[in-house]
């Protein structure tokens, strides 16, 4: 057997021996490309992919860097949805790191199907979709917002925080404790159950009060669109200790006029909120 390295060709071969097979099957129409660009004395930005089986795929969508925050990226997304629609096609396909601008792709529309993980450095491949609006209300996909709670633990002028590792999320960055709401819980012992099982201190429930409520679209730390719980406490007894070293590299006060650099913006929003005291923030919605 001999591996024939020409892509091109094998590529066609391949695309046509599927295309037989699905119109054998199902009377299934033949895969067609399409590409839209956007060119001034050369190429500035462009998307490329293929729809057939009712669905419009997207396989690349790109913008040089010195042009991005024109609208290109919309345009081009808004022309493939255009597309899509006088195709009859029934949802668009896209796929993204978890270090690409997830952010953008859910605020054209796009939701996360599911994800897959595995990937070096703890990557994650996110497999997006944007169902073509239809007057079925039946049809539309339902809303999903994930829950988060976290502990924010004062001690004068200090605030405790964990330096994410190996998890996939934040890894590098500093949080406070924390997690996501798992269910048949109030968020407040929640919060009190994630600080037991991060930093090893148990609060009495009277001491915890709500300090912010942070509603953040999806983003380079978060893939989902989260509503994030913030409490506070500043009566403690016991000593802190890391229970999780194999998710935590580091977990130190640190005062808040000298915050680390590598704070994760959503911390570093709610804190600020909570020195003004302001009950309520918005995060990564700016277009």
């Amino acid at each position: 057997m001999e591996v024939i390295p020409d892509a091109s060709k094998t590529k066609q071969f391949l695309i046509e021996q599927s295309q037989l097979q699905a119109e054998y099957a199902k009377s299934i129409g033949k895969r067609c490309l399409f590409t839209f660009s956007i060119n001034e004395d050369g190429i500035l930005a462009g998307i490329n992919g293929f729809y057939q089986y009712g669905a419009l795929n997207i396989e690349h969508l790109f913008v040089e860097k010195e042009h991005r925050g024109k609208g290109y990226a919309k345009k081009l997304l808004q022309q493939a949805s255009k597309l899509a629609s006088e195709k009859k096609c029934k949802f668009l396909t896209a796929t993204a790191m978890d270090w690409e601008d997830l952010a953008f792709y859910v605020k054209q529309g796009f939701f996360i199907e599911y994800e897959r993980k595995g990937y070096e450095k703890n990557s994650k491949m996110f497999f997006l979709r944007k169902d073509i609006v239809s007057q079925n209300i039946e049809n539309k996909p339902r809303f999903r917002c994930h829950i988060g709670v976290c502990m924010t633990i004062f001690k004068d002028d200090e605030v405790l925080l964990l330096r994410r590792a190996n998890t996939g999320f934040g890894d590098g960055f500093y949080a406070f404790p924390g997690g996501s709401l798992d269910g048949d819980e109030p968020l407040a012992l929640a919060a009190i159950r994630e600080a037991k099982e991060e930093v090893g201190i148990i609060f009495a429930k009277e001491d915890v009060e709500l300090a912010q409520v942070v509603h953040s679209a999806a983003n380079p730390f978060n893939a989902h669109e989260l509503l994030l719980f913030v409490f506070k406490v500043e009566n403690f007894q016991g000593s802190f200790k890391n229970m999780e070293p194999e998710k935590c590299d580091d977990l130190r006060f640190f005062n808040l006029n000298n915050l680390p650099e590598n704070l994760i913006p959503g911390a570093k929003a709610a804190l600020e909120a909570i020195q003004n005291e302001k009950m309520y923030t918005e995060t990564y919605w700016n277009d």
